[in-house]
């Protein structure tokens, strides 16, 4: 398989490993962290290892319409 097939398969598969354990680590750090400190932290971590991957991959940048459509889709999933 080439690098850039693998690169391909890469985004998948880094987003269900970091969401999957996501309860692992919320129930590792719940002694020691305040809720939204912990998930701070995840999420930026989550963000630079997604940001990476896309930077390899050479991803495209959304444009400013294709951002507000996600962000409003995010919402609604978790707020409807």
């Amino acid at each position: 398989m080439t690098r850039a097939a693998l690169l391909d398969r890469a985004p998948p598969i880094v987003f269900v490993v970091l969401w999957s354990t996501g309860f692992l680590g919320a129930r590792g750090a719940m002694p020691h962290a305040e809720a939204l400190s912990f998930l701070t932290v995840r999420f930026a971590l989550a963000a630079a290892i997604l940001g990476g991957v896309a930077w390899l991959t050479g991803a495209r940048m959304l444009t400013r319409r294709e951002f507000f459509h996600s962000a409003l889709v995010g919402m609604l999933i978790h707020a409807a």
